[in-house]
């Protein structure tokens, strides 16, 4: 069974304070846009195996979130080995949460294919101890989301379709490097409020706290959203922790010229 794991960006992040656990509770609105991984999973006879090509991940044994997922659920379901191959398109570190959504979607394939009967509950639960944008993909639509990410509301799409232009560098940001660099401001406009704005309203008052000290640090990132603005953007931020940064338009704003290193989207996104 194949399956398109999309990615998210964030409208705002708004980071309140460090928690004991490490973590920082956060409040942010997901949005989920159409650029995918490929991924399929098939039984196989002997044992588990995981095959991938597209973006190199560099990744040390264990730190493969699909297989972890695979890992996790057999220590608790029995189900038959499996063949998985992933297509990487989605490049990691961007801020659009593609682990995220290769591994959330691992969990609906598995639970899917061996009709292992877990609750959406179950899953969310499962999903989170992989990562905090994790169970998001589970839902997959717009929503409201704070502590570290797993409580989500619902949001109603309330201002239509737009086009969605997202830009990613040719290097990545960790998301525990971004959190060394960020100082919490409770007193950040809350995302979902700004949401239900005129889009036209959102600069200036949709804040992703990230954004100014990691553009501090890669000036680029800074020169390229004030691009999208150049072109027409009525909004144009940097995506969670970064490094993709995007801009939302009344239409199709074409190519960007110079920029050939760097990756390129563009689709429909609805908000």
């Amino acid at each position: 069974m194949i399956v398109f794991p999309n990615v998210k960006i964030n409208l705002g992040l708004k980071i309140l304070r460090k928690r004991e656990d490490g973590y920082h509770d956060l409040e942010t609105v997901y949005i989920p846009a159409g650029f995918c991984d490929i991924l399929e999973i098939i039984p196989a006879r002997k044992r588990d195996s995981f095959s991938q090509s597209g973006i190199p991940l560099h990744l040390q044994p264990g730190e493969n979130l699909v297989m972890q997922v695979v890992n996790t659920l057999r220590n608790q379901y029995s189900f038959p080995p499996v063949s998985i191959y992933l297509h990487k398109r989605i490049p990691p570190g961007s801020g659009l949460g593609g682990g995220s959504a290769d591994a959330a979607f691992t969990l609906i394939l598995l639970n899917r294919i061996f009709r292992l009967n877990i609750d959406r509950d179950r899953l969310s639960r499962i999903a989170m101890e992989t990562g905090s944008d994790c169970p998001f993909f589970l839902i997959n639509h717009p929503v409201f989301a704070s502590g570290r990410g797993e409580s989500m509301t619902p949001l109603k799409p309330i201002h239509g379709r737009f086009h969605l232009k997202i830009i990613i560098p040719p290097f990545s940001i960790t998301t525990a490097e971004a959190y060394r660099l960020i100082t919490p401001n409770p007193h950040d406009p809350p995302p979902a409020s700004v949401y239900r704005l005129p889009l036209e309203k959102w600069k200036g008052n949709l804040i992703n706290r990230f954004e100014k000290v990691i553009c501090k640090e890669y000036p680029m990132l800074r020169e390229i959203i004030t691009r999208l603005y150049e072109r027409g953007a009525i909004y144009a931020a940097l995506s969670g922790s970064g490094s993709a940064v995007y801009g939302i338009y009344k239409k199709d704003p074409g190519t960007f010229p110079g920029i050939q290193e760097w990756l390129v989207w563009s689709g429909e996104i609805n908000l």
